[in-house]
């Protein structure tokens, strides 16, 4: 699609691809299981998230490669596959996650609130919330092959992750098997 996109492109995708040139509203790749999205500009909130208010799962499966920033609650309940952002995220990125993982330049501010588990990779992040806690510095096999399978798959994205990590676990108010990685200078 060359230009901008509305609400809810990719919503729902099984397969294929879909290449969005412009910036896209709220809600891209909202409950998609397979396939890849890319969006040439910055994307909305609830992107990689529920599709529509209530829902229980947001993205459980593919792609989703945003060149800009994309907004609030991205990966809202996400339960698979791979959410990258190369500038960074709004706040809430991760929020009631089960699964899943997010790559970004920057995290806003509370991400993985109600988070379960999944992992969120960033070279910073904004106010983490207080039921977050430190698990130390890492260098973690996992980070290795995670740089290998987005050199492969969505090579602009390869230097977003960090060789060593800084690491938090949470969010301790639900499960407190979810992830946040840093880069560690």
């Amino acid at each position: 699609m060359v230009g901008d996109a509305g609400l809810d492109v990719g919503a729902g995708m099984k397969g294929g691809a879909v290449r969005v040139t412009g910036s896209a509203l709220h809600r891209a790749g909202a409950g998609m299981t397979g396939g890849l999205l890319t969006i040439g500009g910055d994307a909305g909130d609830f992107t990689g998230g529920t599709a529509a208010s209530g829902a229980m799962a947001g993205q459980a499966g593919g792609i989703i490669v945003v060149s800009g920033r994309v907004g609030d609650r991205a990966g809202d309940r996400m339960r698979r596959g791979l959410l990258v952002a190369l500038t960074g995220t709004g706040a809430h990125a991760g929020a009631r996650m089960s699964g899943g993982t997010i790559v970004t330049a920057e995290l806003g501010a509370e991400p993985g609130t109600l988070m379960k588990r999944g992992t969120l990779v960033a070279g910073r992040h904004g106010d983490l919330g207080p039921t977050f806690v430190p698990a130390g510095r890492y260098e973690l096999p996992f980070l290795r092959l995670l740089a290998r399978h987005i050199a492969t798959t969505v090579p602009v994205a390869a230097g977003l992750i960090p060789e060593r990590a800084l690491r938090w676990r949470g969010d301790m108010a639900a499960l407190g098997k979810g992830e946040i990685l840093v880069a560690a200078g």
